[in-house]
């Protein structure tokens, strides 16, 4: 398994905004197109302190239907992105991983 870690970190502490996060979707799939044999994408989200639920919706439900190819992984992330990614994705019926500060996976599966 190839797996492409992405740090979020890099656009800031908080987001919100849908055209910011369209523009930041947008540059992981160019980043993973051009990695040959990726097969999980890890959206780290170490530094960042919260996202709403349109940056949610945009990034991470978005990027599941984007690149059906590949496994989402949630990593680093707190309560204050757990819980809109978790909706949005619930909303999309879509699933993903989510990666604990220890290491260990849990996957979120639809309903």
């Amino acid at each position: 398994m190839t797996a492409l870690r992405y740090w979020l970190g890099q656009h800031g502490q908080v987001f919100g905004a849908r055209e910011r996060a369209a523009v930041i979707r947008r540059e992981i799939c160019r980043v993973v197109s051009e990695t040959p044999a990726t097969d999980e994408v890890v959206l780290d989200f170490d530094g960042v302190r919260a996202s709403g639920f349109s940056f949610a919706d945009e990034v991470v439900a978005k990027l599941s239907l984007d690149l059906p190819g590949q496994r989402i992984v949630v990593a680093n992330a707190n309560e204050q992105i757990l819980y809109p990614v978790a909706q949005m994705l619930r909303r999309r019926v879509l699933s993903a991983t989510i990666e604990n500060a220890d290491g260990t996976r849990v996957e979120f599966a639809r309903d």
